[in-house]
């Protein structure tokens, strides 16, 4: 198995380098060669161990800025990676599931148009409300 996230240090102390070893071959463009990374993981795990496990980050954002870019260029660009990949396909399945709740009489009663402009309102409600208390100003 391949955790990218045994570069996270709440999870780091858990996890060797050779879970960590498919994700390096995979960014391998981004990261140095694999003795370097296990080198760099091997400190920081023992980094992480003398730190009480409710202090350490659980998360790779809260880790970045603990992590330095001198002492270990590698694992803060993995941590980088794995702060930026998306970790669910939420956005698509809340589109459909807003088109559940709008389907309804005036579904079927109501041109494509409208059904499209209803739907991007109900999505971006948030917008729409700064928009309002912006005016409202």
């Amino acid at each position: 198995m391949c955790y990218l996230s045994a570069v996270v240090p709440f999870f780091s102390v858990l996890y060797s380098f050779q879970d960590l070893l498919p994700p390096v071959n995979v960014y391998s463009d981004f990261v140095g060669n694999a003795s370097t990374v296990n080198g760099e993981f091997v400190l920081w795990q023992q980094r992480w161990q003398q730190v009480p496990a409710q202090d350490r980050p659980a998360t790779a954002i809260d880790a970045l800025p603990l992590c330095s870019a001198d002492f270990f260029p590698n694992i803060r660009t993995l941590l980088l990676i794995t702060a930026t990949l998306p970790v669910t396909t939420t956005t698509p399945e809340r589109t459909f599931s807003s088109l559940r709740l709008l389907n309804s009489y005036l579904r079927t009663t109501m041109g494509q148009n409208r059904l499209a402009g209803l739907t991007l309102l109900y999505l971006h409600r948030d917008i729409i409300k700064d928009i309002c208390i912006a005016q409202d100003r």
